[in-house]
C-alpha cells in the first residue's frame, strides 16, 4: 500500500474505531440484564414510531405501540400495484390473538396505523386499512433478557386511506385513498 493511500485511510480507520467504541459502550449500558424478577421493559416513547389499532370486531379493538411501519406501492407508469403493510412491535398479551387471526384467516373491519412526528407522540400520518385479513406473523427473540420478543405482522386489505397532518397533529393537510377492487381513489 502506498504512503499516500495509508494517510488517506487513517482518518477513516480512526473514526471507525471511535464509532465502534461508542456503540459498544452504549450497548453495554442499554443491554444490561434486568433485576431478578422484573419484567422486560415496554417500548420507550423515544423508540416508538407510532401505534396500531386492530379493530377486531365492529365494537372491539386493541391498541399497541409499534417500532416500525413499512408499505410500498409500485407503478410502471400505466398500472399501480399496492403492497401489503408490515409493522414491527413487541410481543404482548395480544400475541395469541394475532397468531389465531393469521391461522384462521379471520377478517377485521379495519386496522389503523398512526405514525408520530420524530421524537414525539404528535400524530404525523394516519393510515386506515379497511377489510383486513392478517396474512403473516413472524416472531423472534434476540438480544439480552431485558428485550421483549418482537413480532412482525403483515396484512392484506381492500381499501386504504392515508392522511398527513399539519404540525399541530390534529389538522389534516392532505389525504389520499385507494381501493384495490375498483382501482378507485375515492375515499370512504
Amino acid at each position: 500500500m502506498s504512503q499516500s493511500l495509508r494517510r488517506a485511510a487513517l482518518p477513516f480507520v480512526l473514526l471507525s474505531l471511535v464509532a465502534a467504541l461508542l456503540l459498544w459502550s452504549g450497548r453495554l449500558s442499554s443491554d444490561a440484564s434486568p433485576a431478578r424478577g422484573s419484567a422486560p421493559a415496554a417500548v420507550p416513547a423515544s423508540q416508538a414510531v407510532g401505534r396500531v389499532v386492530f379493530q377486531t370486531t365492529p365494537s372491539a379493538s386493541r391498541t399497541l405501540t409499534i417500532r416500525s411501519f413499512a408499505w410500498a406501492g409500485v407503478s410502471n407508469g400505466s398500472t399501480f400495484t399496492a403492497g401489503n403493510p408490515t409493522i414491527n412491535l413487541d410481543a404482548s398479551s395480544f400475541s395469541p390473538a394475532l397468531t389465531k387471526a393469521v391461522a384462521t384467516g379471520i377478517h377485521w373491519p379495519s386496522v389503523t396505523v398512526v405514525l408520530y412526528q420524530p421524537g414525539t407522540t404528535t400524530r404525523f400520518e394516519q393510515w386506515k386499512f379497511y377489510e383486513v385479513v392478517p396474512r403473516e406473523l413472524h416472531a423472534s427473540q434476540a438480544g439480552p433478557p431485558s428485550r421483549l420478543p418482537r413480532e412482525q405482522v403483515t396484512w392484506v386489505w381492500n381499501v386504504v386511506r392515508r392522511d398527513v397532518y399539519a404540525a399541530n397533529g390534529s389538522t389534516i393537510a392532505a389525504t389520499v385513498c385507494y381501493n384495490r377492487q375498483t382501482l378507485s381513489t375515492t375515499c370512504p
